[in-house]
């Protein structure tokens, strides 16, 4: 026999094609349809507008028209279960998994994916809200008027409640009968199951330990029912029974949690509130139990590890903790326990572990590992440096050979030469006394004379080593006083910072753009002033040449015929140095060179 009570209060009683209906103690029998008689009617309801809808077994669906009794829906759906609703609508789970809502605007379907539950077995309409239960579990249809609404799957931290028969919501609570007993969620878990779908909720489960048996997913649904005194019926395979959910019995004694034992590297170590662990230990287990006198199978854990956790990880009824690639540092292991009714203790039980960190692995080596990397780039770089300057001084050595041998060949041809025609100009003068062409004899002696001290020194400076040199700053100095010795152009020097030496490359090449920039004033300058400024470092060496002369257009020098820029410009480039040549008509010329540079190894 089935029994059922209709949205106006009525009750109805189905059974082997029989079907009452009544009130107020009395019943009165149904006339049922052709289709209907010899068949054992599982459900029945009775929407708003008075339509009885009628299910039975092998038969199918049916239900009440004007004319009689019809047959409703297509012959191939298999529907295991109907609800009527306070808006007229009547709801119909199906043996495939469907659900399908059936109003005056015809049929709404949510498929089998859409419902998560598997086969059907138990609907219960709640205002707008619509639970399904199946052979899968149970998923929540929030606001059915929504058409963008979607059922949620009701998971609960142990997974999915399967074989779902019963339903009863309450204003406090919803209660679940299925394959592995009973589970009250609560309103705030329901919430948040819709707020976050996916959310794995927080369940009290109920069983034969409390009195409960398993229920029967194979038995004719629902399996739950709230009875009039608020008590919650149960019904499974060989009986029935009732939770009181306003006298429920409560454990109010937390459970004393401790830490048993720490698991790692094949050693265990017990009794000990801080472990120290041998170095480069990257796992580990750590196994803890809680005590409870009541239901010590329904304990839950939750444990984190400080330093290396963010929150506490939820382990359910597992007693015991992984961890893996740990690195070196301090930890503190804790964990607390909830006895069955979910009280959880106040205090966690805790240890502390230490992982010492390998040589490999401190601070220190990882110093020694900077101080190696910047010593093997200073070496190398010093090393880089000392070749540069090794190169530079085999090609001033061969400079300098090379130097040598014209000055020698200057010396033994062109000096010997030059000096024999002033010897006879000496005679020639001494001859022709001071009249007629005697004055102009010895003006020609007087430049020959100059010629040859001038080529005399050059030469000198020719054969001239590096080290044997002066500064370059006395260099430029002496060469500005031979490049405006018979001039009335005032030549100033200076110099700043310690005198160095530097690689002789680098000043030969400096020395010829000095010079080249004196010689260009006195040509073509038409100056009253050059002042020569020369400025060392251990990183740089700057020299400017500057003048109060007339200037030219930068631009247009080369085009004019002025190569003797074009060549400081190769030269500096030769060095790697940076030349700027700042000039305008009428406003002088200011040449700067900046080699950079260090002193050499």
């Amino acid at each position: 026999m089935r029994l059922r009570r209709d949205l106006r209060g009525s009750l109805w009683v189905a059974g082997f094609s029989r079907l009452w209906h009544g009130g107020d103690g009395s019943l009165a029998p149904l006339m049922l349809a052709d289709g209907l008689k010899g068949a054992t009617i599982l459900d029945v309801v009775r929407d708003t507008s008075g339509t009885i809808w009628a299910l039975a077994e092998r038969r199918g669906l049916f239900r009440t028209t004007v004319t009689g009794w019809e047959r409703y829906g297509p012959s191939e759906r298999i529907v295991a279960t109907i609800q009527a609703d306070s808006s007229g609508q009547v709801w119909l789970g199906c043996a495939d998994g469907r659900v399908v809502r059936v109003g005056e605007g015809g049929e709404r379907e949510y498929g089998p994916a859409d419902v998560g539950v598997g086969g059907v077995r138990t609907l219960v309409v709640q205002g707008r809200r619509v639970w399904a239960g199946g052979e899968l579990g149970a998923a929540l249809l929030d606001d059915f008027a929504n058409v963008r609404a979607r059922f949620s799957p009701i998971v609960t931290r142990e997974g999915a409640f399967r074989g779902v028969s019963g339903i009863v919501p309450t204003a406090t609570a919803v209660w679940l009968s299925g394959a592995d007993g009973v589970v009250r969620l609560s309103p705030d878990e329901v919430r948040r199951v819709l707020r976050e779908p996916g959310y794995a909720m927080r369940a009290e489960h109920f069983d034969a330990r409390d009195g409960v048996d398993r229920g029967s997913f194979f038995g004719v649904a629902p399996t739950a029912i709230l009875g009039t005194d608020g008590r919650i019926w149960f019904s499974w395979m060989g009986g029935f029974g009732f939770i009181d959910p306003a006298n429920i019995r409560r454990n109010v004694v937390p459970p004393p949690v401790m830490v048993r034992a720490l698991a790692a590297g094949g050693r265990t170590y017990t009794n000990s509130s801080r472990v120290k662990l041998p170095e480069r230990t990257s796992a580990l287990s750590i196994s803890y139990t809680a005590l409870s006198m009541a239901v010590p199978e329904r304990v839950q854990f939750r444990y984190r590890l400080v330093g290396l956790d963010t929150m506490w990880q939820d382990a359910g009824p597992r007693r015991e903790a992984f961890y893996t690639n740990l690195r070196p540092g301090a930890y503190r292991f804790e964990v607390t326990a909830a006895n069955d009714d979910g009280l959880w203790s106040v205090t966690p039980a805790a240890m502390d572990v230490l992982i010492p960190p390998a040589f490999a692995e401190t601070t220190a080596f990882k110093g020694l590992c900077a101080v190696a990397t910047v010593g093997a780039v200073w070496l190398l770089i010093l090393w880089r440096q000392r070749r540069l300057a090794a190169g530079m001084r085999a090609r001033f050595d061969a400079t300098l050979a090379e130097r040598t041998r014209v000055a020698r060949e200057l010396h033994d041809t062109l000096l010997s030469e030059v000096a024999g025609v002033r010897m006879q100009l000496d005679a020639v003068v001494r001859t022709a006394g001071s009249t007629g062409i005697g004055p102009t004899l010895a003006a020609i002696r007087d430049q020959t004379s100059h010629v040859l001290v001038n080529a005399r020194q050059a030469v000198v400076e020719m054969r001239t080593s590096v080290e044997e040199a002066q500064p370059i700053d006395e260099q430029l100095a002496k060469a500005a006083r031979r490049v405006f010795a018979a001039s009335e152009v005032d030549v100033r020097v200076s110099w700043t910072g310690a005198r160095r030496r530097y690689p002789v490359s680098l000043e030969v090449e400096a020395l010829q753009i000095g010079l080249e920039a004196l010689t260009n004033a006195r040509n073509h300058a038409a100056c009253g002033c050059v002042e020569v400024k020369c400025a060392y470092s251990r990183r740089a060496l700057l020299l400017e040449v500057s003048d109060d002369g007339q200037g030219f257009d930068v631009k247009q020098a080369a085009a004019n015929g002025h190569f003797g820029l074009v060549g400081m410009r190769e030269r500096a480039g030769a060095i790697g140095a940076r030349l700027t040549i700042e000039s305008a008509p009428g406003r002088g010329v200011r040449v700067q060179l900046a080699i950079p540079t260090a002193p050499p190894g």
